[in-house]
């Protein structure tokens, strides 16, 4: 099992401990529900939406999931990335430096050629403290609790 399923697998038995479901699940049964995140469709506009950018752009992920994983969301969801890019390629996790620094490093770009899309907002201050490069806020329907909003670029 990969460390990041591991994370996720010890999370979901914590999560069953806490309220009285361990005996309800077989260790086979919370196996499989443990990779059902990986299994997830796309939104419904994604892929169309991802397709037309990756015309003129080169897309890429940058997660701080294991390759493995992102793989195969990827793959699952037919999302048309040219590159998986995860923060396990550094032995460090966002929002570690390291892990922007990636693309740079791997797409040929400079970092004031990328443009990194997020909705977690320790993502965007940590990209926003990197030289040169820009960010935006991916969507309205990230849940996340920045006050910022999907039309803000910085």
């Amino acid at each position: 099992m990969d460390p990041f399923d591991q994370v996720y697998r010890e999370a979901l038995d914590q999560l069953f401990d806490q309220n009285s479901f361990s005996g309800a699940f077989s260790k086979y049964e919370r196996d499989k529900l443990n990779s059902v995140w990986s299994k997830l469709d796309a939104w419904p506009d994604s892929v169309a939406g991802l397709t037309r950018l990756r015309d003129r752009f080169v897309l890429s992920t940058l997660s701080n999931a294991g390759l493995a994983a992102v793989v195969s969301v990827v793959k699952h969801a037919n999302l048309p990335f040219g590159a998986v890019l995860t923060a396990e390629l550094t032995r460090s996790y966002k929002p570690s430096p390291s892990v922007y620094q990636l693309a740079v490093d791997y797409l040929g770009f400079s970092a004031g050629q990328i443009l990194m899309v997020a909705c977690h907002k320790y993502d965007l201050k940590a990209a926003r403290a990197r030289p040169r490069e820009r960010i935006a806020l991916a969507d309205k329907r990230c849940r996340s609790r920045s006050s910022l909003r999907a039309d803000h670029i910085f």
